[in-house]
């Protein structure tokens, strides 16, 4: 049985610490699934070249924490929704090869306090650009973004929504807000995907409630800003 405690040890095994009391159910699972996934590539480095392409501490802000990072597969990604099997073929059928991802913790202060909001950064490599452009111009506001990033969404009470659609330069970028679950189980979300070459960059700003703060929509626009300056200087 997976306890508070394996928790911890599995997080505290990526390099860093996290006060587990704070996770509300639906992010406890969040963090469950880029713990596991993060196990489950620990052998090895084999898509380290996407890692310069995920957000930096720098990026999200002194008050974030990392949590983890590490490698997923295309299966890594299905098996975050039903009939894995059949989405797994559908995205290998898109061109998706593999991907690697991180994940940010607000730090908070003493309790009472709100919700922390949770930062997930992800880059998923495609066999082609085109490929990458036509995986997030055929995003769509519906349970398919469930098995697109490294997240776990309340099968409950779901409603996704777009935010807005637009093509700057040749990155071809798409966003959705998420909103999902009922009472502890419950989590709400911007979504961002944009191609860049053959990488989809994904991230993902959201808290176990049903009202985004106004801390969420500053740390995705600020972070969102960071990671494309950086990526501009740094010629990706």
């Amino acid at each position: 049985m997976l306890t508070r405690k394996t928790l911890s040890k599995c997080v505290r095994g990526a390099g860093t610490a996290i006060h587990v009391r704070a996770l509300r159910p639906a992010w406890l699972c969040l963090v469950l699934a880029v713990c596991f996934a993060a196990a489950a590539c620990s052998g090895g480095n084999t898509y380290g070249e996407l890692k310069p392409q995920l957000c930096t501490q720098e990026d999200v802000g002194p008050d974030y924490q990392q949590l983890t990072d590490g490698d997923f597969s295309v299966r890594d990604l299905a098996d975050l929704g039903p009939d894995a099997d059949r989405r797994e073929g559908e995205l290998r059928a898109a061109g998706a090869r593999h991907g690697r991802f991180v994940l940010f913790k607000q730090s908070l202060p003493k309790p009472p306090f709100e919700p922390p909001v949770n930062v997930v950064c992800q880059a998923l490599q495609f066999d082609s650009a085109a490929s990458a452009s036509a995986f997030v111009a055929n995003l769509r506001p519906d349970d398919s973004l469930a098995t697109t990033a490294m997240i776990w969404i309340p099968r409950g009470d779901r409603a996704f929504a777009a935010e807005d659609a637009s093509r700057e330069g040749s990155a071809r970028s798409a966003r959705f807000t998420i909103r999902a679950g009922s009472g502890e189980e419950r989590m709400n979300a911007v979504y961002q995907a944009v191609a860049r070459g053959d990488v989809v960059l994904t991230m993902v700003v959201g808290e176990a409630d049903g009202t985004p703060s106004a801390e969420q929509g500053t740390r995705f626009a600020e972070t969102v800003a960071a990671r494309d300056a950086r990526l501009g200087r740094e010629g990706r």
